[in-house]
C-alpha cells in the first residue's frame, strides 16, 4: 500500500509539472523582429504570437527601450505592445520579459543600424527605365531551392530565384534598364492547391498570397540573398521596386485559423468590383462596404483597414521592408480596394521617413476619372488627399 501511495504521489507530481510547463507563456513570432533608433515611427507597435499570454506583463530588460500600451486578444495567443526607442539606443540585440502567474518567457528584439541613405531609398523618376520581373519565371540561379518544380504546368513553380537575377544584372544593365520591379517576395504557402478546376494543381509562384509578411519566399532564396541582390543592383546603377500586397493575404496564412483580433478580417463576401461607387458621396453604403471589405475570392482574405491595429501593422511592415533592404520604390497591389484614409496615412508615413521614396498604386481601371481619384496632390470629395506619388494608367493598356 505504501509503495502504491508513493507511486501515486510521484505520478501526481509529474502531472502537475506537465500542466505547469504547458501553462507557461510561449513566444512563437515577433512582428516586427527589429526596428531603428531615431525613426519617425516611435513608438513601434509589436505583435507577438504565442500561447498562454493571459494577463501578461511585459518588462524591458534595457532602459533604452520602454514598454507601454499592452493589449492581449481574447484567446491570449496574441500580444500587442508599444516600444519607445531611445534616440541613444545602439544597434544590438535586446529582450523583453513576458511574465504571467504561470511563468516567464523572453521576446527577442533587435535595433538595426540604418542603411546608407546615399545608396538606398533613391526613388524612381521619369528618367528611369523599369523592367518587370516575375522572380519565379526569370532565371534559375540556385537549384538547391527547387521544390515542386514543374515547368510543363504554367501554374506551378518554375525555379527562378534571387540568384538568377543577380546572375543577369549585367544583361539588364546592357538592355538599358535602370530599375527592376519584382513581383511579391513575401513567404507564400509551399502547399500545392488541388481542385477540379482547369487551373489546378496550382502553386503560389506569383507571391500574391502572403503567409508571412516578414518572411522571404524560400523558393527565391534567403533574406541574405535578397539583400545581396539589391546591393549588387545598386552598384550597377539599377534601382529595385518591391511589389507589396497590403489589401489581402493568402488563405493559408496562420491568421486564418487564429486571427490576432476577431475583426482582423471582414467576414467573407465576394467582391463585385463595382469600382465607380467610390466616386460619389451618394453611393450606396452596401456597395461601398462590398468594394472595400469584399474578398477577391475565398483564397485571398481581405484585411480590415478600419481596425487601427491592422493599420499600424501594415504601415510598419512597409517601412520595415524599406529599411531592411534599401529598396527604392513600392508598387502597391489593388490599392483602390483599401480605404482612402489608410492610403493617405500609409503614403505620409513612408514619405516622412524616406522623402525621396516613390510609390505607385495599381488602380485596375481604364476610366481616367477613377484613376485620377487616387493620385496624390489634390483633395477628393471625401476631403482626402491620398499623397500617393503615382498611379498606373491602365487606359494605355488598350493603345
Amino acid at each position: 500500500m505504501r509503495n502504491n501511495l508513493r507511486l501515486l504521489c510521484l505520478l501526481l507530481t509529474a502531472y502537475c509539472l506537465v500542466l505547469s510547463v504547458q501553462a507557461q507563456p510561449k513566444i512563437e513570432k515577433v512582428e516586427p523582429p527589429n526596428w531603428w533608433a531615431n525613426h519617425t515611427i516611435n513608438p513601434v507597435r509589436l505583435l507577438v504570437r504565442g500561447e498562454n499570454l493571459q494577463n501578461a506583463k511585459v518588462i524591458s530588460q534595457s532602459a533604452q527601450l520602454k514598454v507601454s500600451n499592452i493589449s492581449i486578444n481574447s484567446r491570449a495567443d496574441y500580444l500587442f505592445f508599444d516600444v519607445i526607442i531611445s534616440p541613444t539606443s545602439k544597434p544590438a540585440k535586446y529582450q523583453f520579459e513576458v511574465i504571467t502567474d504561470k511563468g516567464k518567457s523572453l521576446i527577442p528584439f533587435e535595433i538595426f543600424p540604418e542603411l546608407d541613405k546615399s545608396k538606398n531609398f533613391q526613388g524612381i523618376t521619369n528618367e528611369d527605365v523599369i523592367y518587370l520581373i516575375m522572380t519565379d519565371r526569370f532565371a534559375n540561379g540556385d537549384e538547391s531551392n527547387d521544390t515542386n518544380i514543374d515547368r510543363k504546368n504554367p501554374r506551378m513553380w518554375h525555379g527562378g530565384d534571387f540568384r538568377g537575377i543577380i546572375n543577369k544584372l549585367d544583361y539588364l544593365k546592357e538592355l538599358g534598364v535602370t530599375a527592376i520591379w519584382l513581383t511579391p517576395w513575401y513567404e507564400n504557402s509551399d502547399e500545392v492547391t488541388n481542385c477540379d478546376k482547369p487551373w489546378c494543381p496550382m502553386a503560389s509562384y506569383h507571391g500574391y498570397g502572403a503567409t508571412d509578411y516578414y518572411g522571404v519566399e524560400n523558393h527565391f532564396g534567403t533574406m541574405a540573398d535578397l539583400r545581396e541582390m539589391i546591393e549588387k543592383a545598386h552598384t550597377k546603377g539599377i534601382k529595385v521596386i518591391q511589389d507589396q500586397v497590403v489589401n489581402h493575404v493568402g488563405f493559408r496564412h496562420p491568421w486564418m485559423k487564429n486571427p490576432p483580433l476577431e475583426n482582423w478580417f471582414p467576414p467573407f463576401k465576394q467582391n463585385t468590383f463595382n469600382n465607380s461607387v467610390l466616386l460619389s458621396p451618394n453611393a450606396s453604403q452596401t456597395e461601398l462596404d462590398n468594394l472595400l471589405k469584399g474578398w477577391f475570392d475565398f483564397s485571398l482574405p481581405d484585411m480590415n483597414h478600419e481596425e487601427p491595429e491592422v493599420v499600424k501593422y501594415q504601415i510598419q511592415n512597409a517601412l520595415w521592408w524599406i529599411g531592411v533592404t534599401g529598396i527604392d520604390g513600392i508598387r502597391q497591389d489593388t490599392i483602390q480596394y483599401m480605404p482612402r484614409p489608410f492610403i493617405k496615412n500609409w503614403s505620409e508615413a513612408i514619405l516622412k521617413q524616406y522623402p525621396r521614396f516613390w510609390m505607385v498604386g495599381e488602380i485596375f481601371e481604364e476610366d481616367s476619372v477613377q484613376i485620377s481619384f487616387f493620385q496624390g496632390g489634390k483633395t477628393g470629395w471625401d476631403g482626402v488627399d491620398t499623397k500617393l506619388p503615382s498611379v498606373f494608367d491602365f487606359k494605355l493598356w488598350r493603345t
